[in-house]
């Protein structure tokens, strides 16, 4: 009997060891659940559910290494796959925290934001990683710069252009805000 109270005691230490997170020093998470806001957690450890939370933002003085990979979609109607990775860091977290708290957005939101609308505003016999990369550029810095965020670096990684059909891949799109646009059109970027 003592047994089985100690496999369930380890267990149940194991999982809860599992869902607690450390957030570092000079760095900020905001965390989700159910894809509504729940918490902003600063410096320390906090309390992660997996099957219901998810870390939307980080932000940090540090610079913050992410991977994006999607199906967007061009201005002629095709899909078009981008992989991209972005180093991205904040000089002021306060400032980007209350950037993003003024506009409703996330870090995810921005970047791959800023890829759709490079992406959308090109024919798709026109994209090529020289004219991607421009335009995803030009969308960064009018939309990074304004909420204090640091573009360190960025490349695009992967770019296929076997033109998906719309119907058999799932086409990233903005998100919507009803907090601000009442009229339900897209954030704009």
């Amino acid at each position: 009997m003592t047994n089985l109270i100690s496999l369930a005691l380890f267990f149940g230490i194991f999982v809860l060891a599992a869902r607690i997170r450390k957030v570092p020093s000079n760095t900020v998470h905001i965390i989700d659940r159910n894809t509504h806001y729940l918490k902003t957690v600063r410096k320390g450890y906090y309390f992660f559910n997996p099957s219901t939370d998810k870390v939307t933002t980080k932000i940090s003085t540090s610079p913050i290494y992410t991977t994006y990979s999607n199906y967007y979609e061009s201005e002629d109607g095709k899909a078009v796959r981008v992989i991209f990775n972005i180093s991205y860091s904040a000089s002021n977290l306060e400032d980007v925290l209350y950037n993003l708290d003024k506009t409703r957005r996330s870090i995810d939101d921005v970047l791959q934001g800023a890829m759709y609308h490079a992406v959308i505003s090109l024919k798709s016999p026109m994209i090529n990683e020289v004219s991607l990369n421009n335009e995803f550029k030009r969308n960064l810095e009018s939309q990074a710069l304004p909420l204090c965020i640091k573009i360190n670096s960025y490349k695009i990684t992967y770019l296929d252009l076997n033109r998906y059909s719309k119907n058999t891949v799932k086409l990233f799109t903005p998100h919507k805000s009803r907090s601000l646009n009442q009229n339900d059109d897209p954030i704009q970027y």
